[in-house]
């Protein structure tokens, strides 16, 4: 198991790999999130959304994301509260591929999360040049966790399918799925954990 260092993400989340623009626009790009970092660490769940739209300028305008905070029981500085967050987080991250708004992740990402903060600017770039995609393709599973109190490292399942992202209704850039398993250290910042960085693992 290789650990690769962050690329850009898209979906963040997760991993964008294979996208070539269309039209007269076309582009070539990887784009995955990855960090140096450590340890070991399990339930699972898609997010979906619903339809959007684009505005005059083009750039799409939010769907409703699923959850704009984390549940409750993803509050608590415990096991499964780390647990529960870090899986919440990764599906927010997912969904704001598909909305095209990085809001809700970056609210609940550490200052620190340089990793995060670069991720998610270009999740935003990607879908303000091509757009988003019509449904969520990610699927984001639990898979383990070590946990300390007021941290954690949750390892996780992030997959998705190949996807086109489409702007003013037209297809701008094909997405090839992929697959991978990450680990996201999360801190707990006395009301609710936050990611704090994470390491891509093949």
């Amino acid at each position: 198991m290789g650990t690769r260092t962050l690329g850009l993400l898209a979906a963040g989340a997760v991993t964008l790999a294979g996208c070539t623009g269309g039209g007269n626009d076309p582009e070539t790009s990887s784009t995955s999130i990855a960090t140096p970092t450590s340890a070991s660490s399990s339930t699972p769940s898609t997010p979906s959304s619903s339809g959007g739209s684009t505005t005059s300028s083009g750039r799409p305008t939010a769907r409703t994301v699923q959850s704009t905070a984390p549940p409750v029981q993803a509050r608590p500085d415990s096991q499964a509260g780390a647990e529960a967050f870090a899986k919440w987080y990764w599906e927010a991250l997912a969904e704001s591929v598909t909305v095209g708004d990085t809001t809700v992740p970056r609210k609940y990402s550490t200052r620190a999360c340089s990793m995060c903060r670069d991720s998610l600017d270009a999740v935003q770039a990607k879908a303000d040049k091509y757009g988003v995609p019509a449904s969520n393709p990610y699927t984001v599973k639990m898979e383990s966790s070590e946990f300390a109190k007021g941290r954690s490292f949750v390892k996780l399942d992030v997959a998705f399918d190949d996807y086109t992202l489409e702007k003013n209704g037209e297809p701008r850039a094909r997405i090839k799925g992929d697959a991978s398993k990450l680990i996201l250290e999360v801190r707990h910042d006395g009301e609710t954990w936050k990611a704090q960085k994470w390491t891509l693992l093949r």
